[in-house]
């Protein structure tokens, strides 16, 4: 585990570890600031000191509570700017007060972070864990079995309209002549009277209705065309929706009114 031991102002040069803190907090002047950020970037050892820095003073940052500076600092340090944009600073002038001496500043700086350190100094820092160990892959024995086919993709197929009279739509039917299916689905859902019931009917052209059975009105489903009837799912034969007494049609075909029909897409 690696600690940080900073060294209490004097007249030698600031450890790495004090430099890193008065970098993370703030106080450098320009020049060594640059010149720290340079190290960050080429050297990986003082890099994890100022992270090391970062992490441990972060409790107390966010115990901080901001304040509003004083209008006449504002104002003082606006007039000291001023004066060195025109080469006239105060403190040419001036004596500098003995509190805002720079030595005292530096040393106070370099004394808060030796004094951070030494209440931070019992606080482990984060040291990253390894990284787990690739995982041993133990290939498997060839399986002399052949490996089944692949399902073939879902053929799109097209979409019949089952429309109203007025052209309003009411089913869509997509057809499965292969396997002899039709996937019905109400657009929108439909309210059926309790005593009647949906019927669909399969007519090709010039013959008679053939019931495919009573359907659902309020939600997508697939109905079985019984083998004999599955020969008539061809392009251009109409499927209809009739309405029925519940249990379907007493008749052949039809004997409620027809609330929809399509001619059966090119399949």
């Amino acid at each position: 585990m690696s600690t940080i031991d900073p060294q209490p102002p004097g007249d030698e040069p600031p450890t790495d570890a004090v430099l890193a803190g008065e970098y993370v907090l703030g106080v450098l002047d320009a020049n060594v600031r640059a010149q720290v950020k340079a190290r960050i970037e080429r050297e990986p050892a003082f890099t994890a000191l100022v992270q090391a820095w970062a992490t441990h003073l972060a409790p107390l940052l966010e115990e901080l509570e901001t304040a509003p500076v004083p209008a006449h600092v504002w104002a003082r340090i606006e007039a000291e700017l001023d004066a060195a944009r025109r080469g006239t600073a105060t403190a040419t002038s001036t004596p500098v007060p003995w509190w805002r001496q720079v030595w005292l500043w530096q040393a106070t700086t370099a004394a808060a972070v030796a004094a951070l350190a030494v209440v931070w100094i019992t606080r482990p820092l984060p040291v990253a864990e390894p990284p787990a160990p690739a995982p041993v892959v133990v290939a498997p024995e060839p399986d002399p079995t052949p490996a089944p086919a692949p399902a073939p993709d879902p053929v799109a197929r097209p979409v019949t309209l089952l429309a109203q009279d007025d052209g309003a739509p009411a089913w869509l039917a997509t057809v499965d002549a292969d396997h002899g299916v039709v996937q019905l689905t109400p657009v929108p859902a439909r309210d059926i009277a309790s005593d009647r019931v949906p019927e669909l009917w399969l007519i090709p052209d010039g013959e008679a209705p053939r019931s495919l059975g009573v359907v659902s009105g309020d939600r997508a489903h697939s109905v079985e065309v019984p083998a004999a009837l599955r020969h008539d799912l061809v392009t251009g034969a109409t499927l209809a929706i009739s309405l029925e007494p519940q249990g379907g049609s007493p008749e052949p075909g039809p004997t409620g009114p027809v609330i929809a029909h399509g001619a059966i897409a090119a399949l």
